[in-house]
């Protein structure tokens, strides 16, 4: 695995990661906007940040056992070079 691919790899985990926590952070305070609080909307998104805050630790469990096989391959490369 090249250093590129590396990189590339590692921005989409963190694009991934990003997403998911801005998408958790609307869901939080999606009851402070105007409008939504009572709708199914906002049942939705209390629902939504209920899920993410319950499997979050198997969110980052399942990223970090991925970035731990990149690197172990990025390692095997780098070793037969």
């Amino acid at each position: 695995m090249t250093r590129a691919s590396l990189n590339r790899t590692l921005r989409r985990a963190y694009v991934v990661l990003g997403l998911v926590l801005v998408l958790a952070l609307a869901a939080k305070f999606a009851d402070r906007v105007p409008g939504i609080p009572g709708t199914p909307l906002g049942s939705a998104a209390l629902d939504l940040y209920e899920y993410l805050k319950d499997m979050a630790l198997v969110f980052v469990t399942v990223v970090a056992a991925y970035l731990a096989n990149v690197f172990q391959k990025r390692s095997k490369f780098v070793e037969s070079l």
